[in-house]
Parts: C-alpha cells; sequence; structure tokens
C-alpha cells in the first residue's frame, strides 16, 4: 500500500515539543482529534497504548527515526501522524542519546498493522529521504514528497536497515504473543553479511532453498533447514515451506509460528506472519493414521511437492503443464488404474526408476506432459505415468468447481488411502487431496 493510504496532510505536523512525551503527545493530540478517522478513541487512551509498547522496546528504527505504534481493538484500519523535528528529540534509549528528527505514529487495526508499519519503516529507513523530509518548510511540501513516485525510489535504497527493523519488531512480536518459534526466510536476502547481522535471535530457524549460499553463516548448524522448493511465489512461501517441515518432524501440532520473509533475492524482508500451526493445517491433522499410507515414506512425499513445485513455477519448455502424481497405498492404486499409453517405466529395474534419484528429474518433467497421472509406490517406485484414473466412487460427492485432474485426485483419495498431488495447467497451483479432500493449495 502507499503511504497515501494511510496518512493525510493535516497529520503532518513540525513538533513544538523538545521532549519524547511532549513529542508523543502532539501527535496523538493531532490523530485524536482527527474527525476523519472512525472510532479513534481518546488521546489518553491512546497515549496509554502508546506507551504501553514503547515502554516494552523502543521503536527508532534508525539513527533519526522513530516509529511508535499502537494496534487499537475498535479501528478497522490504521492511520499515520507524521511529526518532524529539525533541531531533533532525545529518545532516551542510547548511550549516546543520539536525537530523533523524523516520529511517526502508527495506530489501528490489527489486520493491517505490520503490513502498515513495515511499508512505513522500509521507506523512511534512507537517511538520503529523510534528509529531504527535513528540509520541507510546510507540512504540504512534506505530503507533497510522500506521495512523489521519488519517495518509492527512496523505499529499497536501505534496505538492510528496514530488513533490520522487521527483524527486531519480529522478534518482539514473538515475545508478545509467545510464539514458539521465529522462522527467517534467508533467500530474500543475497549478502551473506547482511544476513548474519539480521540473524541475532538464539533458537531462530533459517529456512533456505540453497544452504550453499549461507554455509558460513554462524548459527548452529540443526538451525540451518533447506527447504526443496524454489521459485514458490511470495503468497505460498510459507505455506510450502511450513508443510515440509511438518512432514519432517521439524515443527509440530499445538506451536505458534512466527515467519519473517520477503521476496526471493529482493534484498528485503518485509513481511511477518503469524501462523497458528493447528488452525491453517486442521485438515493437514484431520485424518486418523489409519488413514495415511503405511508404505508412504515421507522423503518421497517430499521429492514429489519438489518436483511438482518446480513444474508448476518452470512450465515445460516455456509452456505450463498440468499433471497429477498418487503416491502411496500402491496395492490398492492399481485397482483402479488403466494405462493411455504404453508405459515408459515398464520393464525398468525398480532401483532405476525411483523418484529419490535426481537422474530422473528430466525424465519425470518430460512426462508431464502426457495426458494421465503417475503412480508413484510409497518407497518412491515409479510404477507408471500416462495412467487413467477409473472413478467407482460408490455415488459420493465431492466438492463443486473440480476439473478432470483434480476431480480424480479427489476419487482416487477417497478409494484409497493415498495422497494426490495435483499441477493445475490453467493456474500452475498445486493442490493436495486425501481421504477425497483438498486439504491445502499453494
Amino acid at each position: 500500500m502507499a503511504i497515501s493510504d494511510y496518512l493525510s496532510c493535516d497529520r503532518i505536523i513540525f513538533l513544538k515539543g523538545r521532549t519524547k512525551l511532549e513529542a508523543f503527545e502532539e501527535l496523538a493530540e493531532r490523530l485524536a482529534s482527527d474527525v476523519s478517522i472512525p472510532a479513534v478513541p481518546p488521546v489518553t487512551v491512546l497515549l496509554e497504548e502508546i506507551w504501553k509498547r514503547e515502554s516494552f522496546l523502543s521503536t527508532r528504527v534508525s539513527r533519526n527515526v522513530a516509529l511508535p505504534h499502537a494496534i487499537i481493538g475498535s479501528m478497522e484500519h490504521t492511520f499515520v501522524a507524521v511529526g518532524i523535528s529539525r533541531s531533533g528529540i532525545p529518545y532516551e534509549d542510547t548511550k549516546d542519546d543520539l536525537p530523533v528528527q523524523v516520529i511517526v505514529m502508527l495506530i489501528g487495526s490489527e489486520t493491517e498493522h505490520l503490513s502498515a508499519l513495515s511499508d512505513v519503516a522500509a521507506k523512511l529507513s534512507s537517511e538520503p529521504f529523510c534528509r529531504e523530509l527535513l528540509l520541507c518548510r510546510t507540512p504540504e511540501d512534506a505530503c507533497t514528497l510522500l506521495a512523489a513516485s521519488a519517495f518509492e525510489a527512496h523505499a529499497t535504497a536501505d534496505a538492510p536497515t528496514a530488513s533490520a527493523f522487521t527483524v527486531a519488531h519480529g522478534i518482539s512480536l514473538a515475545e508478545e504473543i509467545s510464539a514458539s518459534r521465529i522462522i527467517l526466510y534467508a533467500d530474500a536476502i543475497d549478502d551473506p553479511g547482511t544476513l548474519a547481522d539480521l540473524v541475532t535471535h538464539h533458537g531462530m530457524i533459517i529456512v533456505t532453498s540453497d544452504r550453499a549460499r549461507i554455509e558460513g553463516l554462524e548459527v548452529p548448524p540443526d538451525s540451518i533447514i533447506p527447504v526443496p522448493f524454489r521459485g514458490a511465489n511470495r503468497s505460498s512461501q510459507i505455506e510450502v515451506s511450513l508443510l515440509f517441515l511438518l512432514s519432517q518432524g521439524i515443527i509440530s501440532r499445538g506451536e505458534r509460528i512466527l515467519s519473517i520473509y520477503g521476496i526471493p533475492h529482493s534484498g528485503l524482508l518485509d513481511s511477518i506472519v503469524f501462523t497458528d500451526v493447528d488452525k491453517e493445517f486442521r485438515l493437514y491433522f484431520a485424518f486418523d493414521s489409519e488413514e495415511r499410507p503405511d508404505d508412504l515414506d515421507q522423503q518421497v512425499l517430499t521429492r514429489v511437492l519438489q518436483i511438482a513445485n518446480e513444474l508448476a513455477f518452470e512450465g515445460r519448455e516455456g509452456k505450463p503443464v498440468g499433471t497429477l502424481f498418487v503416491v502411496g497405498d500402491y496395492a490398492n492404486v492399481a485397482h483402479y488404474c488403466q494405462q493411455l499409453i504404453v508405459n515408459p517405466f515398464q520393464g525398468i529395474r525398480d532401483p532405476e526408476r525411483n523418484i529419490l534419484d535426481p537422474s530422473l528429474e528430466d525424465t519425470i518433467k518430460e512426462f508431464s506432459r502426457i495426458d494421465g497421472a503417475f503412480i508413484i509406490r510409497g518407497d518412491g517406485v515409479i510404477v507408471s505415468a500416462g495412467t487413467y484414473i477409473k472413478a467407482d466412487t460408490g455415488g459420493a460427492h465431492f466438492a463443486a468447481g473440480l476439473g478432470a485432474r483434480h476431480a480424480s485426485a479427489a476419487m482416487i483419495t477417497a478409494m484409497t488411502r493415498s495422497i494426490a498431488i495435483a499441477i493445475s495447467e490453467s493456474t500452475q497451483r498445486i493442490s493436495l487431496f486425501r481421504s477425497g479432500e483438498r486439504f491445502l493449495q499453494f
């Protein structure tokens, strides 16, 4: 979101106060008196909530910028007031007590609060931009500068500082909400030195798709988890990674996870997401152990997911690909299979057609263009490709809107204890099915 979504020109003020308290009072009064802000509480309530947060951890985000903030339960949106002090205001949080010259106060809804905080911090952490802001002579000049396209150019000028703020706030938030784990997605940061500066919390899990790029990081080796998925879009990074961590037993039921991440290779950690594992993955846990394939090796499922992820991201020869993998419970799955073509894996020795063999990757991707499903045993042996799933569901009904491939995935998992992974050719999204239901999509 743009800063104009949170800020209006009449909430930009040149601070008269000389102390932190006086500056906070000026900003809180401006917010509380703004009739355009729905459900804003009285100034005394605002100050109480702001000071409560400030007493827990300083909200200074760079040498001369601070972001005091509070979540107000009665408000549906987030609003910002900006205070500018050319002489600076002692912030009383460092030994040399460097003055703060820009104070941005944020109040508002829980749903928008973190994204607004991260967005504003990323933009105002640029010292060159702050110098320009301090040269403004009127609130209107400052408002124009904040709204100008040049402002966006400054947003990533000091990405390491913005990332440091995101991590610091994530650690603070994790303590406030009693999160059991903090997971940092290292692929957003390409510079090892910057990454080393950010990993400041004991027990933080560092997730990466390429362990070699962070081998020199001075953290316990078991805190670096290589997640074998690359190319996942921004919205699916967390779902894919948490599913992998669940399948490996690294996280488990009952955990509350705080994830700190950004766009891969952007150089910026700019997002914080809280996940209640039980709630977000309730369908993953909803089925009795009796419904799970006895023969399925978790390493095999992870490998199938990895290949599906790469197919969805890359396609084949520049074209999108849709395909279906049916994994586990082969003794029962076999009853519902019929070949559409001559099985390309027939007659090949088991060790030479196991999906765990990296040399088979290109072969699998090439055969993904063939209509039909891959049928894979729980130990990873690819039994067939180009396989038609014969439906005999005894009149069972499935979710409306499923295409043929996804309907086959639902039906085969309803009739057996297998797991099916379907890639949509039109949307390139991956769906996981078990017991006739789609329990995850990314």
